[in-house]
């Protein structure tokens, strides 16, 4: 089917193709035909053609690069020395190298040298500290600012293991009672980790797994290992709704599984049957200093017939 040209009226051959009927024939396309201006890109220098006189890119990637405001640096590390560009944010947040190493190095304070005579060595420090032993940069280590204060030959009391874990117990249980001061909640000093480990048997309450009777690190990491045994609130101190410190409130948990649970309730409440929760006889806590679950379900028991009492005056 032939059709005619809208400009010259001249016949054109239509073929069975797909698509739109041409309007126009070859000659009035090429008349009709914008311009091509030969340009260059003033991002890239790259040469490129345009119907648009005033186009400054040969592209959108182009345009984008160019449209934002860099200036060109030089690294902060001396020994890189490599120009880069940044943008005014990342100048105003304080970048100043071309990359993240380049940043942990300039970063550094120049090595200092240790005052001890009997050490020597070079050491850096990363930021002002308040440490004795460092003394506004001094000594690289405690035992070198020990040494040279104090002498080398002094008497030195060795501490054995037993009194080192004990004074570790003792910090964790301080840090745990302020914990439950902070939050308002129930503290039973004889609720210790190893109790709680003990009564569970070392066995992780959520996966059913052994865990380690000692905290255990992996081979040559200092990352802990999965299966370390760790005190466990079911209902976490920072809630309401908690319990606190009891036993009641305590499990066993696996480092891995403590960490998917965080600080969300999951799970139930201990039964308050004592006897027949710690199993084999074991007994590591006082029960004079205990407050054991049924002192705490009768007090909660009287704190609800004191407001049943309430609404019944009401």
């Amino acid at each position: 089917m032939n059709t005619t040209c809208c400009d010259c009226t001249t016949e054109i051959s239509h073929t069975k193709k797909p698509g739109p009927r041409p309007q126009r024939c070859a000659d009035c396309k090429k008349r009709h035909a914008r311009k091509r201006h030969k340009l260059t890109c003033s991002h890239c220098g790259k040469g490129f053609e345009s119907a648009f006189k005033k186009q400054k890119t040969c592209s959108t990637a182009c345009r984008g690069l160019a449209s934002r405001r860099r200036t060109t640096i030089v690294c902060a590390n001396n020994a890189c020395g490599k120009r880069f560009e940044a943008t005014p944010q990342m100048i105003a947040r304080g970048f100043r190298c071309c990359s993240w190493g380049c940043r942990s190095i300039a970063m550094l304070h120049p090595p200092l040298i240790c005052q001890n005579p009997a050490c020597g060595k070079e050491f850096r420090i990363r930021h002002a500290t308040k440490n004795k032993w460092q003394n506004a940069g001094k000594y690289c280590c405690p035992s070198c600012y020990q040494d040279h204060r104090f002498g080398a030959d002094r008497p030195k009391k060795p501490r054995s293991r037993s009194a080192r874990l004990s004074a570790s117990a003792c910090a964790l249980g301080t840090s745990l009672r302020k914990r439950c001061k902070l939050f308002g909640v129930t503290f039973d000093p004889g609720c210790t980790r190893k109790a709680v480990l003990e009564r569970d048997g070392y066995r992780c309450q959520k996966c059913h797994v052994i865990c380690n009777k000692e905290y255990v690190f992996i081979d040559g990491m200092l990352t802990p290992c999965e299966r370390n045994a760790e005190h466990d609130h079911i209902i976490p101190l920072s809630k309401s709704s908690s319990l606190g410190n009891t036993f009641e409130n305590s499990q066993c948990l696996c480092r891995r599984c403590n960490g998917i649970k965080g600080n969300k309730s999951e799970g139930q409440l201990r039964l308050p049957l004592e006897e027949q929760a710690w199993g084999k006889g074991v007994r590591v806590r006082s029960h004079r200093r205990s407050k054991s679950c049924v002192e705490i379900q009768a007090k909660g028991q009287s704190t609800r017939r004191s407001r049943s009492h309430r609404q019944m005056a009401l």
